[in-house]
């Protein structure tokens, strides 16, 4: 007898990475019933709109560096082939902010049992009050021809609560011998 599967919701942004996030999520039969996209040009609007002029500045570098790099050019292209969805089209909001209450309207209709997100701003308690386990996904593509820095604006830090954990770890095998280093740079907040 066939397990029942998971109902799923996915917060996620609109770069070509978060579209083949919920394409792989459906192709590999997951119960999506809710897609919510937080555009990225909205929420560098919002850091402006609330004068985080320093974490604007931020977004808009990166924008930058992303594209005068070539950043955005290869992430289309290595994202470019989505993978076959199935089962139905999940319900699908383009929101200004990933904490609209058209939001927590929805989840709550859907009642996700796990809530995947991936390239929002933070997460209002209303929003995760109505999401079920959330599931938060950041990963990053390294080169190793160029350096790899992961700088996210101040808004987009994690932060870890003494009773959570980061967990670090390499996808897969490197196809040659390979010596890397970093630094890790992190912060205690609280007593």
């Amino acid at each position: 007898m066939a397990r029942p599967r998971k109902r799923i919701a996915v917060l996620t942004s609109d770069g070509p990475h978060h579209r083949y996030l919920v394409a792989t999520l459906r192709s590999a039969g997951f119960d999506v019933r809710a897609v919510v996209v937080e555009p990225w040009a909205a929420q560098r609007r919002r850091k402006w709109d609330r004068r985080k002029y320093a974490d604007w500045a931020w977004a808009v570098y990166h924008d930058w560096r992303r594209r005068l790099l070539g950043l955005d050019a290869y992430r289309r292209g290595a994202f470019a082939d989505l993978p076959t969805p199935m089962g139905p089209e999940p319900r699908t909001f383009v929101v200004a902010s990933v904490n609209d209450r058209r939001v927590v309207d929805l989840l709550q209709e859907v009642e996700p049992e796990m809530t995947v997100v991936m390239g929002t701003g933070i997460i209002g308690k209303r929003v995760l009050g109505a999401a079920g386990t959330v599931v938060n996904l950041h990963a990053e593509v390294w080169n190793v021809r160029t350096a790899f820095d992961f700088l996210p604006t101040p808004e987009l830090r994690p932060v870890l609560s003494p009773s959570q954990r980061a967990v670090f770890e390499l996808a897969t095998t490197p196809a040659d011998a390979l010596t890397v280093s970093g630094t890790l740079i992190f912060e205690w907040l609280g007593g």
